[in-house]
């Protein structure tokens, strides 16, 4: 199986004081795969795709999945 990625739309805001603050959210999942020559691609596929609200900032990160406990490891 090929390696997974969370796809996480992060936005940055400034919350009631005035400090920057950072909300991550679920868009999609990343994939790596190789094709059939042994080359490395990367599959995404988003859920929705994310835009930022007016003067707010967009990154796109990946993170790797978290076991669901310590008793569940994530498989590969």
């Amino acid at each position: 199986m090929s390696k997974r990625f969370i796809i996480n739309a992060a936005t940055t805001f400034k919350d009631r004081d005035g400090n920057d603050r950072t909300k991550y959210r679920d868009c999609g999942t990343a994939f790596v795969n190789r094709t059939r020559d042994g080359a490395e691609v990367i599959n995404l596929k988003f859920d929705f795709i994310p835009t930022p609200a007016p003067g707010q900032h967009l990154e796109i990160v990946c993170f790797e999945p978290k076991a669901k406990d310590d008793q569940d490891p994530v498989t590969e």
